[in-house]
C-alpha cells in the first residue's frame, strides 16, 4: 500500500435548492451513504514529484474522463453506488488509493404492479397458474383475490390450482402492499370448460353410386371435447383441404371412384369414421336395343313370351306396349302370356327408358290361330339334266302350321370341300333357273320352316350338260424305242403300286408347294428307301397310283385342275415309260381312285363330280378311254379317299369320307353295284384318311392315315374280323401328302 495519504475534501454542495456538506474523509476503509439526487466528491491528495496524473475506477472499471484529483458523482443513482479507486502515476511510478464505498440511501415508494396475470382457458381436472409481480419499498406483500375475496394461503407471486373445478372459474387479481400504499393487478379471467372427451362419430359418411360429372357430398358428424378437427381421406390418402365435417366434389370423375374416410382429431385423441365408397359410372346413355322381339304364332291356349334387350347406362327400365297402349305390371325385359286368346293377337313393343332417355323397341305382330305343326315335305324336289342354256325349275310342296317359309340354297364340292350357299332371294317353294350353264351345277335342296321347326329337302341334283361333256378321250405315247409288255397278271388292287418290285406295297406322296413326288419303299410296315419320282409342273395334283399296264411296276396318276386334263404316267422303276393323256376332262370334275371296276384284270379311274356329287367310273381296256359308268349317287358332302378291296372278295371298294361331320365309310362294291357301307372309327380327331394298300401282305386292303401338323403316318391293318391293329409307318416333313 502506498504511503501517501488520500481523503475526502469537504466543500458545501447544492443540490436541489438545499446546501449540504460533505465531510472530508480519508479514502482507507471509507463508506459514504448519499440520498438519491445527491452530488458527491471524491478527491484524493498526493505526495511526491510532480507532476501527477490521475485516473478513477469504479468497481475495477476505469472512469472515462475522470483524470483529475477529484471525481464528482453528481445527482447520485443506485446505478452509481459501488467501490470507487484514484491512481496517481508520477514519472517514478504509480500508486493506487484506498477504496471509498459508496451507498444509496433507499427511499420508501408505492408498490407497483409490473407484471398482471393472463386470462386463461382450461379443461376441469387440469392445472393452471397466475403469476404476478410487483416493486416497492419497502418491499410489499402480495395476495390474490378471486370475484373480490382473498383467497386463503396465496401470497406468493404465483397462485396455482392443482386440479381445476368448475367452481375455480372467475376473476383473479394480485394486491401488492407496503407501507406507502396498495396496488392491484389488471384481472385476469379463468374460464374452466367440461373434461376432455376424445372424438367420437355420430354421424357416419355414406357409400355413394353415381354417375361421371354429378356432385357428391360426403357428410359425418363427430363428438368431442374441444370440439374435433377433421381430415377426410381418399383410399387412405389425405385430400389436401379437405377438413371440414363435409366434404364435396363439384363434378365427380371416374379418377375419384374409391373409399372415403375422415378422421376426427383433438387433444384427447383421433377416431375413423366408417368408409364410405364412391361408384363412379360413366355418364348416361340413352337405351339401345341390341335384341328385338319377334313377332310369333301361338295356337290358341298356348303360351308365347316376347323378349328384348337393350343397353343403356343406367341399366334401362322397360314398358311393354299392345297395340300402342301400356300393359300394366309388364315392366321387365320379357313379356309372357300364359294363355293366349284371340284376343291376346295385336303388335306388341317395348319402350325402354332410363335417365339418358328413351327408346322403342321393333314391333312383334303376335298371331293366335290353331294349333301349329312343324313343316312337312309332302313332295320332294327331283333331279334334272339339262343342257346347257336350258330353264330349270326346282318345287317342293310343304304343310305346316303356321304356313311355313322357304329358302332354297345349293352346295357345290371344290376339292374336299364342300360349299352351301344360300340363294338371294330364292324364298318361294319354287326356284327357277334360266339359261343354265356348268357354273349352275349342284345339289338344291330347301330349307322349310316356321316356328315350330324347321326341316331341309331332299338333295336334288342339277347336271348341265354340254358337248363336250360325254367322257374323257385317251391317248398312249411311249418312249421311243419301247413297247408295252404284254401284262403278267391280274390287277392286285390290295397291292397298289409296287416300285421295287418286292411284290409289297409302297407309298406315293407329293409335296402341296413344290409338287414334287417321291415313293416310300416299304417291307411291310418298315420303310426301307426313298425314291424320287418324276412329276410335271406344280400345278399337276398327284391324284393316284396303280399299276394300269399290268407289267407289275407302280404307275401315277396326275390331273391338272385348270387344264381339264389328266395323264397316266407308266412307269418302270422310277423311270418314265410313256404317257397316256386323258382330255376333255370336265374342269368339275377330280380324279379320286383308280380300282377294277368292269372285271378286266387292270385298274379304272374314278372321278367325282365337284358339283352334281356324282361318282362315274371311266373305264380303261387296255389304256383306251371305253365310256363312263356311273356309281351310286350320294350326298355331294361324301368324298372318295381311296380304294381297294377291304373284304378280301376280289372287287374293288372305295374309302369314303364325309366332309361336314369328319365320319368315314368302307363302300363295299361288285363292279359298280354297291354292296353296303359300314361306318369307320378314326384314330383321333386330327387324323384324315389318306388311302389304302395292303401292307402286311394278308390280301386285304389296310387304311392309310396322315397327321396334317405332326406329319406322322399311321396304318390300320384290318383284320378278317376284330379291332384293327394300329402300326406307325413314321413321319414326313409337313407339306407332303400320300396319294394312294
Amino acid at each position: 500500500m502506498n504511503t501517501n495519504r488520500s481523503r475526502f475534501a469537504a466543500s458545501p454542495l447544492v443540490l436541489q435548492g438545499l446546501l449540504l456538506l460533505v465531510v472530508s474523509l480519508p479514502l482507507r476503509a471509507l463508506t459514504a451513504t448519499a440520498a438519491p439526487g445527491q452530488s458527491v466528491t471524491f478527491s484524493v491528495t498526493a505526495e511526491g514529484a510532480q507532476p501527477f496524473a490521475y485516473r478513477w475506477f469504479k468497481d475495477g472499471l476505469e472512469l472515462p474522463g475522470a483524470t483529475a484529483a477529484s471525481h464528482l458523482v453528481n445527482g447520485a443513482t443506485t446505478a452509481d453506488a459501488g467501490t470507487y479507486q484514484a491512481e496517481v502515476r508520477n514519472t517514478l511510478g504509480a500508486t493506487l488509493s484506498d477504496a471509498a464505498i459508496l451507498t444509496i440511501a433507499a427511499v420508501d415508494t408505492a408498490p407497483v404492479i409490473t407484471a398482471s396475470p393472463s386470462s386463461q382457458t382450461v379443461f376441469a381436472g387440469a392445472s393452471v397458474s397466475f403469476s404476478g409481480a410487483a416493486t416497492g419499498s419497502p418491499t410489499p406483500t402480495v395476495q390474490w383475490f378471486k370475484d373480490g375475496v382473498p383467497l386463503p394461503g396465496a401470497t406468493a407471486s404465483t397462485c396455482t390450482i392443482a386440479t381445476v373445478a368448475a367452481a375455480d372459474a372467475g376473476s383473479y387479481v394480485l394486491t401488492a402492499t407496503n407501507s406507502v400504499g396498495t396496488a392491484t393487478s389488471a384481472p385476469a379471467v379463468l374460464v374452466v370448460n367440461p373434461p376432455l372427451t376424445a372424438p367420437a362419430f355420430t354421424l357416419q359418411p355414406v357409400g355413394q353410386t353415381v354417375f361421371a360429372g354429378a356432385t357428391v357430398t360426403f357428410t359425418a358428424a363427430a363428438s368431442g371435447n374441444p370440439a374435433p378437427a377433421y381430415q377426410w381421406r381418399r383410399d387412405g390418402t389425405a385430400i389436401a383441404g379437405a377438413t371440414n365435417a363435409s366434404f364435396a366434389l363439384a363434378a365427380a370423375a371416374l379418377a375419384d371412384a374409391g373409399t372415403y374416410t375422415v378422421t376426427a382429431t383433438n387433444s384427447a385423441g383421433t377416431a375413423t369414421s366408417a368408409p364410405a365408397v364412391l361408384v363412379v359410372n360413366p355418364p348416361p346413355t340413352s337405351p339401345v336395343f341390341t335384341l328385338q322381339p319377334v313377332s310369333q304364332y301361338v295356337s290358341e291356349g298356348g303360351s308365347v313370351a316376347f323378349t328384348a334387350l337393350a343397353e343403356g347406362n343406367p341399366a334401362p327400365a322397360y314398358q311393354w306396349h299392345k297395340d300402342g297402349a301400356p300393359i300394366a305390371g309388364a315392366t321387365s325385359a320379357s313379356y309372357g302370356i300364359a294363355n293366349a286368346v284371340t284376343g291376346s293377337a295385336g303388335a306388341y313393343f317395348v319402350v325402354a327408358l332410363n335417365s339418358g332417355g328413351s327408346t322403342t323397341s321393333a314391333t312383334a305382330l303376335l298371331t293366335v290361330g290353331p294349333v301349329p305343326g312343324a313343316p312337312v315335305i309332302t313332295s320332294q324336289p327331283a333331279s334334272q339334266t339339262v343342257s346347257a342354256g336350258a330353264t330349270v325349275t326346282f318345287n317342293v310342296i310343304a304343310t305346316g302350321t303356321p304356313a311355313p317359309s322357304y329358302r332354297w340354297c345349293v352346295q357345290v364340292k371344290s376339292g374336299r370341300t364342300v360349299t352351301k350357299t344360300y340363294l338371294p332371294g330364292a324364298t318361294a317353294p319354287s326356284l327357277t333357273l334360266v339359261n343354265v350353264t356348268t357354273a349352275n351345277a349342284g345339289t338344291y335342296s330347301v330349307e322349310v320352316s316356321n316356328s315350330v321347326g324347321t326341316i331341309l329337302s331332299a338333295g336334288a341334283v342339277l347336271k348341265v350338260t354340254t358337248t363336250s361333256t360325254k367322257g374323257p378321250k385317251s391317248q398312249t405315247t411311249l418312249a421311243a424305242g419301247t413297247t408295252l409288255a404284254a401284262p403278267v397278271g391280274g390287277f392286285a388292287d390290295t397291292l397298289r403300286v409296287d416300285f421295287n418290285g418286292d411284290r409289297r406295297a409302297d407309298l406315293v406322296l407329293q409335296h402341296l408347294t413344290s409338287g414334287a413326288a417321291k415313293a416310300w419303299l416299304l417291307s411291310g410296315t418298315t420303310r426301307s428307301a426313298e425314291r424320287s419320282l418324276s412329276s410335271p409342273a406344280k400345278s399337276w395334283r398327284l391324284a393316284t397310283a396303280a399299276d394300269f399296264n399290268g407289267d407289275g411296276q407302280g404307275d401315277l396318276v396326275w390331273q391338272n385342275p385348270t387344264a381339264a386334263a389328266a395323264e397316266i404316267h407308266l412307269l418302270v422303276g422310277a423311270k418314265q415309260l410313256g404317257t397316256v393323256a386323258l382330255t376333255d376332262v370336265p374342269a368339275t370334275w377330280h380324279l379320286a381312285a383308280a380300282g377294277d371296276f368292269t372285271g378286266d384284270g387292270l385298274p379304272d379311274l374314278v372321278f367325282q363330280d365337284g358339283a352334281t356329287g356324282e361318282r362315274l367310273v371311266l373305264a380303261l381296256a387296255r389304256l383306251q378311254a371305253d365310256g363312263m359308268r356311273p356309281l351310286e349317287t350320294l350326298p355331294i358332302e361324301w368324298d372318295i379317299v381311296g380304294a381297294g378291296d377291304f373284304n378280301a372278295d376280289g372287287a374293288t371298294d372305295l374309302l369314303l369320307q364325309n366332309l361336314l361331320t369328319g365320319e368315314c365309310q368302307l363302300w363295299l362294291l361288285r363292279g359298280t353295284t354297291t354292296l353296303g357301307r359300314s361306318s369307320l372309327g378314326r384314330p383321333g380327331a386330327d387324323w384324315e384318311p389318306a388311302g389304302a394298300a395292303d401292307v402286311n401282305g394278308d390280301g386285304r386292303s389296310d387304311i392309310l392315315w396322315e397327321h396334317p401338323v405332326s406329319g406322322e403316318r399311321l396304318v390300320w391293318l384290318l383284320p378278317a374280323a376284330g379291332t384293327p391293329v394300329v402300326v406307325s409307318l413314321g413321319r414326313e416333313n409337313p407339306g407332303w401328302i400320300l396319294a394312294n
